[in-house]
């Protein structure tokens, strides 16, 4: 059976038309009428739109609340740990904070409200919280790959060019970059926030069905723009900063490695080890910045700029849709698991503050278990202790 497409338009009136659908759009004053190459079956009009929710309806909603659980305890966790510790807070930490922020902004607004998407067959929360999810995504996004840029450049710094500076000025420095990153992030979402609407379509059956678009799909222009904006300056632009940073990095490791030879050369060896080891802490988070957007942004530049999206009516572009989608929002949750495995200091704090409530629980039954085996074996001992004294009453009686 083909599955029809029909483009997210603003009232069309869709009438049947030989072989293919006829719409007219309604943009204002304009009027646009065009015939879209879509093979219909006369026992089956619109059965694609209206046949019900399927199990992506189940299976996708459960995989954002485990993406949610995981996600808000781990980043939770992660900003406790910096805030209420200040050993921990140098200046790689307070970015990694305020990456953990940005995720649990994404997390808290977005992913909740996204699944909504796919429990329903429209739109239920009107136009407010559709703009302010889509604001939120951008923003969160920003936020992410900005701090990710930032970390690089701090880690480059630290390694290439490792000059004594006040640890006050530093921090100052650190937290203004940190609030600056999150002004410049919330900038870009601002045309979206403006931009987004809730857009109905319209059905002959007398139907509406509302979709909530960051960029109504009649706006071409704007549209297009929009997805190759954000896939420059949120993806692109970004990680080929960081690249770049990081090929310097290997190439003042490399020139490091062949120096510090020597007994005389322990201590900064030393130290150039710990700045190597956070700085693949570093390379990981944005290693998995970058598998985990990628498949979205293509999948929204495919979209909007296909001469023919047809194909996107396949099931297999219907999972990489899914795919991504998940991809992106599991960035959200899978940094503090990289810590755990390969910071041995967070790991600790982990264990501190995730671990507590279940050796807590662990510990009172150890203790409880002790003191069942402590009164057992008093009381086995009294015991053996009368028996003994009874033998003897007995045999010094005879």
């Amino acid at each position: 059976m083909t599955q029809n497409y029909v483009p997210d338009l603003p009232f069309a009136n869709m009438t049947r038309d030989g072989e293919g659908l006829g719409i007219t759009y309604v943009n204002g004053s304009q009027q646009f009428c065009c015939d879209w190459n879509v093979t219909f079956n006369d026992t089956y009009e619109y059965e694609y739109f209206f046949e019900g929710l399927g199990v992506e309806s189940i299976i996708i909603p459960a995989i954002f609340a485990l993406i949610f659980f995981v996600g808000v305890i781990g980043n939770g966790t992660l900003v406790r740990i910096v805030l209420c510790n200040p050993p921990m807070r140098s200046v790689p930490n307070i970015f990694i904070a305020s990456l953990a922020m940005g995720d649990l902004l994404l997390l808290f607004v977005f992913v909740p409200f996204n699944a909504i998407t796919y429990m329903t067959t429209s739109w239920p929360l009107g136009e407010g919280m559709c703009k302010v999810i889509n604001c939120v995504q951008v923003a969160s996004t920003g936020v992410s790959v900005f701090t990710l840029t930032a970390l690089s450049a701090d880690r480059y710094h630290a390694i290439v060019n490792p000059i004594n500076k006040k640890a006050t000025d530093m921090m100052q420095r650190t937290y203004t970059v940190a609030i600056l990153i999150w002004l410049f992030a919330i900038a870009l979402g601002i045309p979206t926030l403006v931009l987004a609407t809730v857009v109905p379509f319209y059905f002959p059956n007398n139907s509406t069905v509302y979709y909530c678009q960051a960029i109504p799909m009649y706006m071409t222009l704007v549209t297009k723009g929009h997805t190759a904006a954000m896939a420059i300056v949120l993806y692109l632009v970004p990680l080929s900063i960081i690249s770049v940073y990081y090929v310097l990095i290997a190439i003042k490791l490399i020139q490091s490695s062949k120096h510090l030879i020597g007994e005389n050369r322990r201590n900064d060896t030393k130290q150039l080890k710990a700045r190597k080891r956070l700085a693949k802490v570093v390379l990981v988070f944005v290693l998995i910045f970058g598998i985990c957007w990628l498949p979205h942004h293509l999948f929204n530049i495919m979209l909007v700029f296909s001469p023919d999206t047809t194909y996107m009516q396949t099931y297999g572009m219907m999972f990489f849709k899914f795919l991504g989608t998940v991809m992106a929002y599991a960035n959200s949750c899978v940094n503090p698991l990289a810590l755990y495995f390969l910071s041995n200091t967070f790991k600790t704090y982990y264990k501190k503050y995730i671990l507590c409530c279940f050796k807590s629980k662990h510990r009172k039954k150890m203790m409880a278990r002790k003191y069942r085996e402590h009164t057992n074996m008093r009381y086995s001992s009294s015991r053996d202790m009368v028996s003994r004294t009874t033998q003897r009453t007995i045999i010094y009686s005879v």
